[in-house]
C-alpha cells in the first residue's frame, strides 16, 4: 500500500501534513511518498522546508504516476485511471475515517491536517523527527543565549503581513488584536506568579516595537531564518501563539512538561469550529479581539 502526500504551504503546514502522513503510514504499514508539485516557491515561503529536520525523507512519487492537478476535485462522469488506484482523503476526515480509507487501498492525502488528532499517538516519534538537522546561525545562537539566561522565557508570536485585508484582500485569516496578547500574557504571568521575559517573534518586528506594550520585559527577536525562529520559540518555557501553524509548532515543540500555551479562540476569520480542531484541549484560549485593533497598517 502507498500513501501519496501532497505537500503545500509554508513550513508549519508542511509539518502538519508530514506528521499526519507519517502517522498514517505507521498505522497501516504503508509506503509514504511525496507529491511536491505545489511547492514552487510562489509565494517565496512555499518551497520544500522539511529538509530542516532530522526526518528520513520519503521518496517523491514518480511523475508518471502522479495525477493531474485537476483531479483534486472530481468532475465529470469518468473516473481517471489514477483514482481507480488511489482513494482521495481530505482533512475533513477524522483519523478513524483515514484508517478505514487506507484499508487494503492506496490513498492520496489532500489538505492541511492542522490537528494533532492525526498523529498524537505517535507524538514521541514526531518530536524526534522534528529535531533540527543543522546548528543555528550565529545570530540565532546569540538569541539562544539570551533565552537560556532569562529566568522564565515566554515566546510570543504575532503574524500580520499576509493576514491583513489591506495586504491580502482574499484572506480568510484574522490577525490577532493587541487585546488578545495583553490577556494571554497576563494569564501566563498569573499562572506562574513570577516575572517573565517575553521574546516576541513577528513578520513585522518594527510594528511590534512600536505598538506592543506589556507589563513585562519584551525582547523583539529579528534577523533570523524561519527555521531558527521556530528553534528559538521552542527553546522558551511557555508560549503565546497566533492563529498560525508556524507558531503552533513552535509551541508544540517546547520541551518543558509544565508549559503554558495560549491560543486565540478563532483560527479562521469566519470559522469558529476550526480552533476546536487545531488547538489542543490543554492549551488556554482567549478571544482573538478585533483584528483591526492590531494597529495601523504599514506597507512594506
Amino acid at each position: 500500500m502507498r500513501i501519496l502526500l501532497r505537500l503545500k504551504g509554508g513550513l508549519g503546514n508542511q509539518m502538519f501534513q508530514y506528521a499526519a502522513g507519517r502517522a498514517l503510514s505507521l498505522d497501516r504499514g504503508a509506503r509514504l511518498e511525496f507529491d511536491r508539485r505545489a511547492l514552487n516557491g510562489k509565494p517565496a515561503h512555499e518551497r520544500y522546508r522539511l529538509d530542516a529536520f532530522a526526518i528520513e525523507t520519503p521518496p517523491d512519487c514518480p511523475n508518471w504516476r502522479l495525477p493531474n492537478d485537476g483531479y483534486t476535485s472530481q468532475s465529470g462522469p469518468r473516473v481517471p485511471k489514477f483514482l481507480r488506484r488511489y482513494r482521495r482523503a481530505f482533512e475533513q476526515d477524522t483519523r478513524a475515517e483515514l484508517l478505514g480509507a487506507i484499508h487494503n487501498r492506496n490513498i492520496w492525502l489532500l489538505g492541511f491536517f492542522q490537528s494533532q488528532q492525526y498523529f498524537e499517538h505517535h507524538s514521541a516519534l514526531i518530536r524526534q523527527e522534528f529535531q533540527f538537522a543543522k546548528p543555528p546561525e550565529d545570530g540565532a545562537k546569540n538569541w539562544l543565549t539570551r533565552i537560556e539566561k532569562a529566568p522564565i522565557p515566554v515566546a510570543l508570536h504575532i503574524r500580520r503581513n499576509d493576514y491583513l485585508p489591506e495586504r491580502n484582500p482574499v484572506t480568510s485569516l484574522a490577525s490577532c488584536g493587541l487585546g488578545y496578547y495583553e490577556r494571554a500574557i497576563a494569564h501566563v504571568a498569573a499562572e506562574l506568579s513570577r516575572d517573565i521575559t517575553v521574546f516576541a517573534f513577528s513578520d513585522d518586528p518594527e510594528w511590534v516595537r512600536d505598538y506592543l506594550r506589556l507589563d513585562h520585559e519584551i525582547q523583539v527577536v529579528s534577523g533570523n531564518s524561519a527555521i531558527d525562529d521556530m528553534r528559538l520559540m521552542s527553546s522558551c518555557d511557555h508560549a503565546v501563539i497566533a492563529n498560525s501553524s508556524f507558531s503552533w509548532w513552535g509551541a508544540w515543540l517546547i520541551g518543558n512538561p509544565g508549559k503554558i500555551i495560549t491560543a486565540p479562540d478563532r483560527w479562521l476569520y469566519h470559522h469558529w469550529d476550526k480552533v476546536r480542531q487545531s488547538v489542543p484541549e490543554n492549551w488556554a484560549r482567549f478571544p482573538i479581539c478585533d483584528p483591526y485593533r492590531a494597529g495601523p497598517y504599514r506597507p512594506s
